[in-house]
């Protein structure tokens, strides 16, 4: 009998009668709230046995309701690694109801990934991260479409800014700039108060660059102390907010 391949669906499993269970639902759900998850995760995440998510994920992947984006054997060794999960058109039309998504990569040009197919499994990766710390610890996770929801202003991520800053050499440098953070999420605590958090997801940019006309950690630094003295973020409904940087290899 031949192996099947990893990243291919059974054949002529896409119309079979079957079960539509409640971790099938929990699955979609999450996958449609941060567009890729690798299974570990959404067995965290659904908090049910790795066995029963394993068997859900395989049942929706053959009936062709969520993918296995092919993008992952560039960056990832996928012997040995959990397959990473996200959900397409034909998997969200069996969502009863809509869910406040928690990343806001894009979907809006096509099913296919995005050009930066490892940063951006990065940001759901830490997103999750922080989404089950929050949850341990007793507090609510506020998800970024909620955050966005009644926010009036066009693209209000994109947030420009002013920075300066003298370099070891001597040579200071001034630029108006503009950010936006990789991802956006709140915390609301038992106690009703709420905390606006930004995330930074990093590869690659160096932490002490020779300029500021490259990006790196210490131009995103700069950006979000200048954002912090100008306000700017009252129109995300909170003044305040702290910034957590995740590092990816």
């Amino acid at each position: 009998m031949p192996r099947r391949h990893r990243l291919t669906p059974e054949k002529g499993l896409k119309h079979a009668p079957w079960r539509f269970t409640a971790t099938d639902e929990a699955v979609l759900t999450r996958l449609t709230q941060y567009r890729y998850l690798k299974s570990v995760t959404l067995q965290k995440l659904t908090g049910r046995p790795i066995a029963t998510v394993n068997y859900s994920l395989r049942k929706l992947f053959d009936r062709r309701l969520i993918d296995k984006p092919h993008r992952q054997v560039e960056g990832f060794n996928h012997l040995n690694a959990p397959d990473i999960y996200e959900i397409n058109a034909r998997g969200r039309r069996w969502l009863a109801e809509d869910v406040p998504e928690v990343t806001t990569l894009s979907r809006t040009h096509s099913e296919g990934p995005p050009k930066h197919f490892a940063h951006s499994v990065g940001i759901c990766d830490a997103l999750a991260e922080i989404e089950l710390e929050v949850t341990a610890a007793g507090n609510e996770f506020i998800p970024a479409e909620t955050i966005l929801a009644n926010v009036t202003v066009p693209n209000p991520l994109k947030m420009s800014c002013t920075i300066e800053h003298t370099f070891p050499n001597g040579k200071h440098e001034r630029l108006e700039t503009f950010i936006i953070p990789d991802g956006v999420c709140g915390i609301r605590q038992a106690g009703g108060k709420s905390e606006l958090i930004f995330l930074e997801v990093e590869r690659c940019n160096p932490v002490r660059p020779l300029t500021l006309g490259r990006a790196s950690m210490l131009r995103k630094t700069l950006c979000y102390e200048d954002i912090r003295s100008t306000g700017l973020t009252k129109r995300l409904g909170k003044k305040d907010f702290s910034v957590r940087y995740f590092h990816i290899l």
